[in-house]
């Protein structure tokens, strides 16, 4: 368990075994919520992996399906990682920070991802991380999400593949 899931079921949740499925009521009761109220939900089946370095841009750029070296600071964009043949190997959502990129994809393949990722650094001037410990994911949705999102001190983008981060580090993306 990390830090984030610990907090998560001291404040009520149920994990299952893996400690990516949650429940904070019956599952009926959530799903009906979700049609008509605004919700917040823990992404836990999602993990981060952190590049950092100088050459992160162009070391991406040249592994991933889509541009990478061009992206706005304040956008993030859906990526894939293929095989030679085209076969998509991982498909993740990409954003850039400060001094490098997160990508976030499904954390039951991310050790094997990083691992193999990992092959491709040889010289470029990049470190690749597991950070989802370090990284807490929340979606938001319904009609109060921006109110939610202020009331972690973050600003909801409002165009969708944007970002926004707040001055204490809470980084919000629209994903429309």
């Amino acid at each position: 368990m990390t830090a984030w899931t610990e907090h998560l079921a001291r404040v009520g949740a149920t994990l299952d075994d893996t400690a990516r499925s949650i429940a904070f009521a019956a599952p009926a009761d959530e799903a009906r919520a979700t049609e008509t109220s605004t919700i917040a939900t823990p992404l836990l089946h999602l993990g981060t992996i952190r590049a950092q370095g100088p050459d992160s841009a162009a070391f991406l750029h040249n592994l991933v399906s889509n541009d990478v070296k061009h992206m706005e600071a304040d956008t993030a964009a859906w990526n894939s990682f293929n095989s030679p043949k085209g076969r998509m190997i991982a498909s993740f959502l990409v954003w850039p920070e400060e001094g490098g990129h997160v990508l976030a994809l499904s954390a039951d393949i991310l050790p094997a991802f990083l691992k193999k990722f990992s092959m491709y650094v040889l010289r470029s001037k990049v470190k690749l991380a597991d950070a989802s410990a370090d990284t807490a994911l929340i979606g938001l949705a319904g009609p109060q999400a921006a109110a939610i999102a202020q009331a972690a001190g973050a600003t909801l983008p409002a165009e969708d593949m944007r970002q926004a981060v707040s001055a204490a580090g809470v980084r919000c993306i629209r994903l429309g």
